[in-house]
């Protein structure tokens, strides 16, 4: 069904003039605003965040990826189930992307975790959070390696109506383009990273083998998956292999990654067992402070006890 469901928005994108795909994505956005105000007050405010920013946005194609960001205080069950509701949404308008959750009572205290580049693709957010944030080339890194990730399937089938966004990526991040295929981007990211080029080998065969429902034990326990993909194996911790100083910069910045996504997704039934994770990855985290002196894990450590205490409450 989803593999239809994405064949058929392939082939309606090469169909819907833009004009018409931006008109119709923009009235479902409207729609949602007004939704939103209704059903958890004033304090809430819903808006677009990414491709739709964009002049590379594809309609058909790209998915309409929401922000809702609850200023004050709110009630997590009323929260949960208007979240519920969108969800079931996306069985009538699969163009709908995901729903990223901030509140100013909690995301203040873990904006240490944000990675800037992804920042950048939700100006609103960036305006009331990311004053004074400066970026480094280990985010950038995981900025790119995360993006491809997410985009492995349409990269493989389509490249051309990808190479816009593409192009927009490495524009982001100061870097050249290169060749916009899955290898091109694999040797940018292992390139950025400051790793031997001998890395995009093995970056590549975790990226052929990837699928999102794959278990960790059938993952290659790499070194370049646990830098750039470490949630993906993190049940295996006992397993960590020890870093450079680069590396665990690296990795430092893929978990910070994983628990700003986390924080976003807090109210999502789709995590599972959040706790667990987290322990595993607090338990990565751990072992790479003990492994690497040279670079301070114990903010992050913090940030995720502190998550950990928190999802419990609302979850």
């Amino acid at each position: 069904m989803e593999h239809l469901t994405h064949k058929m928005r392939i082939y309606s994108a090469s169909l819907i003039p833009k004009k018409l795909g931006l008109w119709s994505y923009s009235q479902v956005l409207s729609v949602l605003v007004l939704v939103v105000k209704k059903r958890l007050g004033k304090s809430a405010h819903l808006w677009a965040r990414n491709s739709f920013l964009t002049d590379h946005f594809t309609p058909g194609l790209s998915d309409l990826d929401l922000t809702l960001y609850i200023d004050g205080d709110f009630e997590p069950l009323k929260l949960k189930s208007f979240l519920k509701n969108l969800e079931d949404l996306r069985w009538v308008f699969p163009i709908l992307g995901e729903v990223n959750v901030y509140s100013s009572s909690w995301t203040p205290h873990f904006i240490d975790c944000v990675n800037y580049y992804e920042l950048e693709r939700d100006p609103q957010l960036q305006k009331k959070i990311g004053e004074g944030l400066k970026p480094n080339k280990f985010q950038a890194s995981i900025y790119l390696a995360r993006m491809l990730e997410s985009d492995l399937k349409n990269l493989s089938l389509y490249p051309a109506l990808r190479r816009g966004k593409w192009m927009r990526h490495f524009s982001k991040v100061k870097m050249s383009a290169g060749d916009i295929t899955i290898r091109g981007i694999a040797e940018k990211v292992v390139e950025g990273a400051g790793l031997d080029f001998s890395s995009v080998n093995t970056l590549m065969a975790y990226l052929k083998e990837y699928s999102p429902g794959k278990f960790a034990h059938e993952i290659t326990h790499t070194k370049e998956v646990w830098l750039f993909f470490p949630n993906r194996i993190a049940y295996f911790h006992e397993r960590f292999p020890e870093l450079t100083e680069n590396e665990a910069q690296i990795f430092k910045c893929a978990i910070e990654w994983e628990v700003w996504g986390l924080m976003s997704q807090i109210f999502s039934d789709r995590l599972g067992d959040l706790q667990g994770h987290l322990e595993n990855i607090l338990k990565c985290v751990k072992r790479a402070q003990e492994t690497q002196k040279n670079v301070s894990f114990e903010s992050l450590a913090k940030s995720i006890e502190d998550f950990k205490e928190m999802s419990s409450k609302f979850r």
